[in-house]
């Protein structure tokens, strides 16, 4: 994932993030407005009724006038009921209820400011557990996927697609034909060839296990040729040119044979030339004709291919399990650190929600209490060990058996990253 693509992420959440909080300002100045309209609305029908309630409250009735049975607030009560039928109002309000008024929009007004910041902190802890499941949680957009998985198959190759090669070196070495000097250079096999000429150990004939002489009609034959290695696309896939060549020149793909044997099979699979009729004499296999040892020959030719197949398959496996491991390790510590931070995230808000609480009813230290709501959270979390080890074992196998199972559909059908990220 780019640099530019990680900064555009973290801008989308913060942007979010300011979203819900300017929509929650606004629902708190509305209610502002709101407390702010009825005290305007009560002061307007105060002024309207042109009721002098300075002038009944604050003087007392003579005793000859006043209900023994009343109390003053009665008669307050009683005579704001008459001035008010006076001015053509058909209601009003006692001091209780205009007390109780007052408390009540106080009050109102009060649990709004605390409502406001337990749904900030709340809506603010959901926006940050859920940015946490995004790039820890296994989001589809920041998993790490190419169109044909990560490990290279024939299949894809032949069409193109060979991931993890910027420089396009393996593409070019795969698509390179095939050159006889790249694998078994003329200077080289004479070199080995003089070498061995010189020495006093006899030459035995690797096909017909006949005696061989000291001179150019005794010719280094390689079992499996250097075409039909270069020809073996997951070979040339998997290993590059020097690993090939290795392959070729080892002893357990060559031996010594008559110079016409080996002019006679060049290239050719052994088995296959062996069986075809001899261009010398029709009547004859090539394998009568040079008078083949068969058993010996099939001996020599197994060994090499399973010479051959042991370093191809080797180097196939050796790719497939370390970008299988990678993945197995990044998806793993990925669901294993997400838990950890999901879990931290929301325990810490928790704690945070009940600090507040707690100083809206009581003086505390801020510092002292974090500090020790801090050492709960630590404690919360490592007990979760069991889980953290779970949460990173599932993402590993899933990791580990996503990346084996593209491998074997790209070795038919090449995935696009949208169907590998599903697959993941």
């Amino acid at each position: 994932m780019s640099k530019t693509s990680k900064y555009q992420e973290e801008l989308d959440v913060i942007a979010f993030n300011q979203e819900q909080l300017d929509s929650l300002q606004i629902e708190v100045n509305e209610l502002d407005e709101r407390v702010m309209k009825s005290q305007n609305d009560l002061k307007e029908f105060n002024k309207n009724r042109n009721v002098q309630w300075g002038i009944i409250t604050d003087s007392k009735p003579l005793d000859l006038f006043i209900n023994k049975k009343q109390s003053w607030s009665q008669i307050v009560n009683v005579a704001r009921a008459n001035q008010a039928s006076q001015a053509k109002y058909s209601d009003f309000l006692t001091d209780n209820e205009i007390i109780n008024c007052i408390t009540t929009v106080q009050e109102l007004r009060k649990e709004a400011n605390e409502d406001y910041s337990s749904r900030m902190i709340y809506e603010l802890k959901d926006n940050f557990l859920h940015s946490l499941i995004g790039p820890f949680g296994l989001s589809p957009q920041l998993l790490r996927a190419f169109d044909g998985g990560a490990i290279p198959t024939v299949h894809n190759a032949n069409k193109g697609i060979i991931p993890n090669d910027h420089d396009e070196k393996k593409m070019s070495d795969y698509k390179n034909e095939y050159l006889r000097k790249d694998y078994a250079p003329q200077h080289e096999m004479n070199k080995e060839r003089k070498a061995r000429l010189q020495d006093s150990e006899p030459i035995i004939d690797g096909y017909t296990n006949k005696t061989l002489d000291r001179d150019g009609r005794s010719h280094i034959e390689h079992v499996v040729s250097a075409s039909e290695l270069h020809d073996d696309k997951w070979a040339r896939l998997f290993l590059n040119p020097e690993k090939r060549k290795e392959l070729v020149n080892s002893e357990e793909n060559k031996i010594w044979t008559n110079g016409s044997l080996n002019q006679s099979k060049s290239d050719r699979d052994l088995i296959d030339w062996m069986n075809t009729p001899s261009k010398k004499d029709l009547t004859k296999t090539n394998a009568q004709y040079f008078e083949i040892d068969t058993k010996k020959a099939n001996e020599v030719y197994e060994k090499a291919q399973i010479k051959k197949k042991q370093v191809v398959y080797k180097a196939v496996g050796k790719e497939l399990m370390v970008q299988c491991g990678k993945t197995s390790v990044s998806m793993g510590l990925r669901k294993a650190l997400g838990y950890i931070l999901y879990e931290l995230a929301k325990e810490v808000f928790i704690e945070t929600k009940e600090v507040l609480d707690k100083k809206k009813i009581q003086a505390i230290n801020l510092k002292e209490e974090f500090t020790s709501r801090l050492k709960n959270v630590v404690k919360t979390i490592t007990a979760k060990w069991k889980e953290i080890i779970m949460q990173f074992l599932d993402g590993a196998i899933a990791g580990f058996f996503s990346e084996l199972i593209v491998f074997i559909i790209n070795s038919f059908i090449t995935t696009l990253k949208r169907t590998v990220r599903i697959i993941k």
